[in-house]
């Protein structure tokens, strides 16, 4: 597929996804912003899986969290909003992957 982006001024041979990076790139270039990509050595991360029964509620909630080193990077499940991380944490847990 044959694409042309006004935006960067150049013909794109590829697949729409190619397009897409490459609007993508010129984007964060015009807004001088960081990219957020983690790497490909992420898959080598070793990250710990779990659940637990909160019963500090009538919701019964199933809580489940993803670890990495022992730091809570994620959780999800929780209806109440007792387990959520706060943009703290959040911002914590996305420095330690990078």
């Amino acid at each position: 597929m044959l694409l042309y982006t006004a935006e960067t001024n150049q013909w794109i041979l590829g697949s729409p996804a190619s397009y897409v990076a490459v609007l993508a790139k010129s984007y964060m270039a015009k807004h001088q912003e960081k990219s957020k990509f983690k790497g490909f050595q992420v898959s080598e991360v070793l990250f710990e899986t779990s659940g637990f029964a909160c019963e500090g509620c009538s919701n019964n909630c199933e809580v489940v969290e993803v670890k990495m080193d022992s730091q809570v990077l994620a959780r999800w499940g929780s209806r109440c909003g007792k387990w959520e991380l706060g943009e703290i944490e959040e911002a914590k847990a996305s420095t330690l992957i990078s």
